[in-house]
């Protein structure tokens, strides 16, 4: 009987063989999806301060534009309000031309 079975040294060595070996292909697994998991991780990091970078660019973008926008807009109200008082005013010179003429 005691040949037919090894000896717990035996079995120990061979159960620890068959350990590695099941565990060498899972840890190569591990270590790989790791490695891949962290240039992920870089390419998040480098995509999350591409954003914040272009999300100020574009606020300072709209914030100009706004401002221009505004300014023109003054502009135009200074403009509008210019030549309607000299439509007044050349209105008001013709009606008195007109009733000077008018009177003689």
């Amino acid at each position: 009987l005691h040949d037919k079975y090894a000896p717990p040294r035996d079995l120990d060595r061979l159960r620890a063989e068959l350990q590695q070996e099941l565990e060498a292909p899972h840890a190569e697994r591990v270590a790989s999806l790791e490695a891949e998991l962290e240039a992920t991780r870089e390419l998040l990091s480098a995509s999350r301060r591409r954003f914040e970078a272009l999300k100020a660019e574009f606020e300072a973008a709209s914030a100009s534009h706004a401002n221009e926008a505004e300014a023109r807009a003054d502009a135009h109200r200074r403009e509008t309000a210019e030549l309607s008082a000299q439509v007044l005013a050349l209105q008001e010179e013709l009606d008195a031309a007109a009733a000077d003429t008018s009177a003689r």
